[in-house]
């Protein structure tokens, strides 16, 4: 390829990160390029899993005959600037155009670029692998073992008052206490409970120890009103950095969704599909990633990767969370596409669901969110504890 490059040209190669420091033939190319021809110009390291069938980082080599800085070669570490999308990670334009510009201006930027004399490069043996060039690392912060100790103490109340929830909607059902703090096993217990709760293998009682009523087949769109999002036009200044939460599906990763990465204006509202959400609406993603959900804390819009459900007062959101959470198939059955997967608003509102009386919603979400919150409070125990250990080998090893 270089040998094809024409003097004034500029060559870039997308390759493996192997190429930057593997030895034997590779180490000889690297030296040759740059200290016999001069004409890597740049290294730009790439995220991970930007490329279709491959997960693997990448890097670009900026190649050039004629060099309009012959004397240093410039680094960047671009590895952190991408958005995940389900299992892919994409390079939005604004990470495009920091890479870009740094590029152009040749600046040195903390933990982002260097502009390495060849000198040291030379001194490197040509090791071209960008940790040697951008420290990405951060200082570590003293340990306070104090505060860590007293959030554990914090933790365990947490952990009791929801065993003490726990323990009583198993003795109602007849089911085994899940005793310990086994984070995989909380888990499959979970799952276990939701199964046979929404096939009805398992029913609680009312206040007076009755049986509830039979459970209705209605459809969500019975269950309360579904929306759709949108986007405003990302070139206009005036849409974006207002006051309104807009959200992505890429930031649905919890039960609870209480603030977005980027907000929109009512100017940028009024100029898209995007409509306000009220405070507990169930943000739920049906494009590429299908039927991943939160429960708003905050009103809100989505952009058009959602169709969002707002319950009516005869249904507990809650409850409608957990019944979309353990029946995820149905709505991937009900998804198309050719470049992604999606489900229409109309496919979702069709959706037939078996559902009881608002007050057993209420029972089986109430038991369903105390073991969410011992599954949460358990893994920050084991994140404390974890932070407990590096703070006592700081103190071991200064």
């Amino acid at each position: 390829m270089i040998h094809h490059l024409d003097n004034g040209g500029t060559m870039a190669c997308v390759l493996p990160h192997g190429v930057l420091f593997r030895g034997a033939a590779e180490g000889h190319i690297r030296k040759y390029l740059i200290e016999d021809c001069n004409y890597l110009d740049a290294v730009i390291g790439l995220p991970s899993n930007i490329f279709f069938g491959t997960g693997i980082p990448t890097c670009i080599l900026v190649l050039k005959k004629q060099r309009e800085n012959p004397d240093d070669i410039l680094f960047i570490d671009a590895s952190q600037g991408f958005e995940k999308v389900g299992n892919q990670n994409y390079l939005r334009p604004e990470h495009v155009e920091r890479i870009v510009s740094t590029h152009r201006k040749r600046e040195s930027i903390a933990k982002f670029s260097h502009v390495a004399d060849r000198s040291e490069v030379a001194e490197n043996d040509y090791n071209l692998n960008i940790p040697r060039y951008v420290d990405t690392f951060d200082e570590e912060e003293p340990v306070n073992l104090d505060v860590v100790v007293s959030n554990i103490a914090t933790i365990e109340e947490i952990i009791a008052d929801a065993d003490d929830i726990v323990r009583q909607n198993c003795a109602e059902l007849g089911m085994p206490f899940p005793a310990g703090h086994n984070l995989s096993l909380m888990e499959a217990y979970k799952k276990g409970v939701m199964q046979q709760l929404f096939t009805q293998a398992l029913r609680f009682k009312d206040d007076h120890g009755n049986d509830f009523p039979d459970w209705e087949e209605k459809t969500l769109g019975e269950v309360g009103s579904v929306v759709g999002g949108g986007t405003p036009d990302s070139t206009k200044d005036d849409y974006w950095n207002g006051d309104i939460e807009w959200f992505t599906p890429t930031e649905i990763r919890s039960k609870y969704a209480g603030g977005s990465r980027r907000k929109i204006t009512e100017s940028g509202m009024k100029n898209c599909s995007a409509s306000i959400l009220p405070v507990g609406t169930l943000l739920m993603t049906s494009r590429a990633t299908i039927a991943e959900i939160s429960i708003s804390t905050i009103p809100c819009t989505t952009n058009q990767g959602f169709q969002s459900i707002t319950t009516n007062s005869e249904n507990n959101n809650e409850f409608i969370y957990y019944w979309i959470k353990n029946n995820k198939k149905m709505f991937l059955r009900k998804s198309q596409g050719s470049t992604f997967i999606e489900i229409s608003g109309k496919e979702v509102r069709k959706l037939a669901i078996l559902i009881p009386s608002l007050p057993e919603q209420t029972k089986i979400a109430n038991f369903l969110t105390a073991l969410d919150r011992k599954i949460e409070s358990v893994s920050q125990q084991i994140t404390h504890t974890q932070t407990v250990k590096k703070g006592l080998l700081q103190q071991m090893f200064v």
